[in-house]
């Protein structure tokens, strides 16, 4: 099952993952590092899902950057929601979602989890089952 993530994006509103998963539209949910050396290239391909699927999907990336700053200068670019999970946030959403390596990427529809997807490459297939 889905559990919850509420955490502030870019522009410091509080976002709800139940609010943007289970609403029709399958939902990609992310935990990366936007400083790291492989950020771009991973939010590149994670923008050609997002593009090819035309407004039938959703993303919800949650950064665990050291530096709010330096998370803001990136995220502010990207079309989909991204969130900032600060080390005051704690670590339970990582616990809840057994992040164990970033990144990592969950497919949701219907609210409920529905795959883990290790392999980047196979992240476009794996959204088509569920579209």
């Amino acid at each position: 099952k889905l559990v919850d993530i509420e955490l502030r994006d870019e522009k410091g509103d509080v976002r709800k993952l139940s609010d943007v998963a289970g609403k029709g539209k399958p939902t990609i949910v992310v935990f990366s590092v936007m400083t790291a050396p492989d950020s771009p290239d991973f939010n590149r391909r994670l923008s050609e899902v997002y593009k090819k699927r035309g407004g039938g999907l959703e993303i919800y990336q949650v950064s665990l950057d050291a530096d709010e700053y330096e998370w803001k200068q990136s995220a502010k670019n990207l079309p989909w929601i991204t969130v900032y999970n600060s080390s005051t946030d704690g670590n339970s959403n990582l616990i809840n979602y057994n992040v164990k390596n970033l990144p990592t990427t969950y497919i949701i529809s219907n609210g409920e989890i529905v795959e883990r997807v290790d392999d980047l490459s196979k992240l476009q297939s794996a959204v088509a089952k569920y579209m």
